[in-house]
């Protein structure tokens, strides 16, 4: 199996090309999305409105199936599958050599930045069953105080080493190099 199609991670080297437009804004080194792990549950919800929806089509008559059922299975799909699976698909981590930016919320909207050279501390919270998908969340501390918490981030481990390669300065660290 390829390792590009199921990559959650887009790199980019600010070597070749970069941001041309904008002498301010350097391009991402590592854009880090959430693990799949996270679209089980609204999937779920949706292969069960869909069964319902067939199950019960053939055994209600016309009318009950286009007045009740239908209309309450669409609102369920939307509600249960739609906007949880747009949250987790917008949610995103871009680290960049001096800045570290996590976009999140519907259509990531809501956006928070830590300078690079600020961040105190880069840890792992990891719950049960995260170790066995290998990921976990991802928690960087300012010198300040403020916590920036990304969840449910795969190949936590590499990513932690990678920061820390690039917050320690050390060649050869960055995300790219160890293969995210």
């Amino acid at each position: 199996m390829s390792n590009l199609s199921n990559s959650t991670l887009v790199l980019s080297d600010p070597q070749i090309g970069g941001n041309q437009h904008s002498p301010y804004q350097l391009e991402p080194l590592a854009v880090i999305r959430p693990h799949w792990s996270r679209l089980v549950l609204p999937n779920l919800v949706l292969a069960s409105c869909a069964a319902a929806v067939v199950f019960s089509q053939t055994r209600l008559d016309r009318h009950s199936f286009e007045t009740y059922l239908l209309p309450a299975t669409i609102a369920a799909a939307l509600m249960f599958w739609f906007l949880p699976s747009l949250r987790v698909l917008t949610n995103r981590l871009e680290i960049d050599a001096q800045t570290v930016v996590f976009k999140h919320g519907f259509f990531g909207l809501k956006t928070e930045s830590l300078a690079f050279a600020a961040t105190a501390t880069i840890a792992i919270r990891r719950k049960f069953l995260a170790a066995m998908f290998r990921t976990g969340d991802l928690v960087i501390t300012s010198s300040n105080g403020i916590e920036i918490i990304v969840r449910s981030v795969p190949r936590v481990r590499a990513v932690v080493r990678a920061m820390q390669g690039m917050q320690t300065g050390q060649p050869g660290q960055t995300p790219a190099r160890i293969g995210l």
